[in-house]
């Protein structure tokens, strides 16, 4: 219910080639997942960003899209999000917004 919360539009089969699911975890403690799919010529297609209430403070994202190069060790050179996010946050972390909604950052 809280990932449709902030992801009306969610689906996942897990088993498409080129779709990648990463877990954000501190310590032994998972608290987030990130689910992309590769949409060709180096492009990551968020289909998922979760972070569970408790961290909600940026630090998960920050650490995914700022310092972690897992995305860029992948061959991907660009991330682009859903466009029907609600409430995104990725403007605070050097994303530019594509104008339909979806937020893109260069890796």
């Amino acid at each position: 219910a809280d990932i449709r919360r902030y992801q009306p539009d969610f689906t996942w089969d897990g088993g498409a080639t080129g779709d990648l699911a990463f877990l954000v975890q501190r310590a032994d403690e998972t608290v987030g997942v990130v689910l992309v799919r590769d949409q060709g010529d180096s492009v990551a297609r968020v289909v998922l960003d979760y972070v569970t209430p408790r961290f909600r403070d940026f630090s998960p994202g920050e650490f995914v899209w700022r310092r972690s190069h897992v995305l860029r060790d992948h061959g991907f050179r660009t991330v682009v999000t859903p466009e029907r996010m609600v409430a995104p946050y990725y403007g605070r972390l050097g994303f530019r917004p594509l104008g339909n909604g979806a937020f893109e950052l260069e890796l």
